[in-house]
């Protein structure tokens, strides 16, 4: 396992956490019939569910500027290049 796989596997448990923590809290809240607590919960589970999204989508918008460039087609001759036959 590399770096880069450890550090997505943590980010990856820290999203999951980040989000399940206030949900399992307003699902607490809402069972046992505490309004306040319900109401201070969801929204920040709502927050963090949008935080963790757009983090996923930068990451992969980055990942997709970054990929390596697909590989010309065989017997593709470029324009002034020492092709044989011209």
């Amino acid at each position: 396992m590399t770096d880069g796989d450890k550090a997505n596997a943590w980010m990856t448990a820290a999203g999951v956490i980040f989000v399940a923590t206030p949900v399992l809290a307003a699902g607490v809240c809402v069972l046992t019939r505490r309004a306040v607590g319900a109401w201070v919960f969801g929204p920040v589970a709502a927050v963090c569910g949008v935080l963790v999204h757009a983090s996923l989508y930068v990451d992969a918008r980055q990942a997709e500027l970054y990929r390596p460039v697909p590989p010309l087609p065989s017997g593709y001759c470029a324009e002034h290049s020492d092709c044989p036959g011209g």
